[in-house]
């Protein structure tokens, strides 16, 4: 193996190996609320209902 190609392969394996510490370091916030969210989405019946809920408040506000 040539340096180069070498020095390609180590980049290459820098990358992969940091590819899931960079998306789970880039937004820590967004890990494990979504799940969450979705857990309760779930158990309140679906996202459906909550969107009818939001507007209904959007409605109320505005007037």
């Amino acid at each position: 193996q040539r340096p180069d190609q070498r020095h390609q392969a180590a980049v290459q394996h820098h990358r992969l190996r940091h590819q899931g510490q960079r998306n789970r370091k880039a937004r820590p916030h967004l890990l494990q609320p979504r799940r969450v969210a979705q857990a309760l989405v779930s158990a309140r019946g679906g996202d459906a209902q909550r969107h009818e809920r939001t507007r209904a408040l959007r409605l109320s506000c505005s007037s």
